[in-house]
């Protein structure tokens, strides 16, 4: 069927459609019997739940808590009776056949969520929004509660509805979480709905949102509660300092990071954190959201020893100079966020940039306790040590091989192949499948053969 409208009809002489007021499914639980209704809206955070006539709805409530679902989300089953929302604040005068019930958001409960630093937009579905997405925009969040407001005009959010949650930023999408709605309360900016994250993956999903655009909620709050942020691979930034503002963060970074450890504690202005070399090598900013995590520094000496901190303390072998190598410094990762991989990735970046200088090898000097993390990745120690250059801790001087490794064939070329898979594809990619060649010769390795399936299978 198709309707036709003439050009001169206007708009406002169309007469309007009243606005039909839904009446939502629910099921309210009493002493594990259930009573189906549905549900209607008082004013802003009270709810009345009316009973059907079968079964009988009882005559007094004497329970201190009833369970609240909405059939819609399929939560009634008794087997899943964690979905149902517990309502401790209700009224109920005896044979009345409806049940009164707030849903306001008291002030504590937002207290003990942490705020966002961006903008965290989300968009809102399931099976109680009659198949409708609702578009809103996260406030605060913890990696168990969520406060969200959104635009809800035809008000289909209710509580106890099971929803599902996709949020994303100007950077990344962060995926989507299941939840229920605790709470709501209806204002002129929208429906703000305080919502109960469900599911252990959903939690830990929630955690790694938070750390990544709460400033307040770091890698110990994550320990303390017993996840594992494993997941920062796509939520973390590596980008090149190009201003003053950003060469500002590297500074306050690297400043914070040694304080930590105790070094130079009255260094107490940026300035201080400043080094020669810096203007004239790339300096990398590593950012988990907007939040600035990790810095390091990437020296192409271009065969000049004067770009060449290392080589102002100790002496260099001479076959490091003949094929060329790049040096990595001021690798320093903030107090809050160690332990999390990021040195890792951060080293990822590092590496690429030094493939596409064409670069063999790759210099830098480790503390004790982080020469075997580099080991792993096929490093080897030079039996050079030097001091370090804002303490009187004592470093030993490496380096990586880049091409040799792409022809190796044991667990350092597969642990290398995991960490830094995308980026060796990335620079095949550019340079052609025979970029691991070493001296003439075509890549055997382990990486070798992946990089030509690859290239046979165009995967790049």
């Amino acid at each position: 069927m198709s309707v036709l409208v003439h050009q001169d009809c206007q708009i406002s002489s169309l007469p309007a459609v009243p606005r039909v007021v839904r009446k939502p499914r629910a099921v309210l639980w009493i002493a594990s019997r259930r009573y189906p209704g549905y549900l209607d809206e008082l004013d802003s955070g009270r709810w009345a739940f009316n009973f059907d006539a079968q079964p009988t709805p009882p005559e007094s409530i004497k329970a201190a808590w009833i369970g609240l679902s909405v059939t819609a989300d399929h939560s009634f089953a008794l087997g899943r009776a964690r979905c149902v929302l517990p309502l401790r604040d209700f009224d109920h005068l005896p044979g009345q056949k409806r049940v009164l019930f707030g849903s306001r958001i008291p002030d504590d409960w937002t207290a003990r969520l942490h705020q966002t630093s961006e903008t965290l937009a989300v968009r809102i579905s399931g099976p109680v929004l009659e198949g409708c997405s609702l578009l809103g925009e996260i406030k605060a969040l913890s990696p168990f509660k969520l406060l969200v407001i959104v635009d809800d005009p035809e008000l289909l959010i209710v509580p106890a509805a099971r929803i599902t949650i996709e949020g994303w930023t100007k950077w990344v999408n962060l995926g989507s979480i299941a939840a229920q709605v605790n709470a709501i309360e209806r204002s002129e900016l929208g429906t703000v709905a305080y919502v109960d994250i469900v599911g252990r993956s959903s939690t830990e999903k929630a955690a790694h949102w938070a750390l990544a655009v709460s400033p307040t909620f770091t890698a110990h709050g994550m320990w303390t509660l017993g996840f594992k942020a494993d997941k920062l691979n796509d939520w973390l930034t590596v980008s090149q300092v190009v201003d003053r503002n950003d060469l500002a963060m590297v500074y306050r970074l690297r400043r914070d990071a040694n304080q930590f450890f105790g070094r130079r504690p009255d260094a107490v202005d940026l300035a201080n954190w400043a080094d020669p070399l810096d203007q004239c090598a790339i300096v990398l900013l590593a950012r988990l959201g907007q939040k600035p995590v990790a810095s390091a520094r990437l020296v192409l000496n271009g065969g000049d020893p004067k770009r060449s901190e290392m080589a102002q303390i100790v002496r260099l072998p001479e076959f490091l100079w003949q094929q060329g190598f790049a040096e990595v410094s001021r690798v320093v990762v903030h107090p809050d966020y160690q332990g999390l991989s990021v040195r890792i990735l951060l080293f990822r970046e590092v590496a690429r940039l030094a493939l596409m200088s064409n670069s063999r090898y790759l210099v830098f000097d480790a503390i004790p306790k982080l020469a075997p993390l580099y080991e792993k990745i096929g490093a080897i120690d030079l039996q050079l040590q030097k001091k370090h250059q804002d303490s009187d801790e004592i470093e030993t001087v490496m380096y990586l091989d880049i091409r040799a490794l792409m022809r190796q064939f044991d667990l350092r070329a597969l642990y290398l192949l995991v960490k830094f898979g995308r980026m060796l594809g990335r620079y095949a990619g550019v340079q052609g499948a025979d970029a691991f060649k070493l001296n003439g010769a075509r890549p055997n390795g382990l990486i070798g053969l992946c990089v030509r399936a690859a290239a046979w299978l165009h995967l790049f």
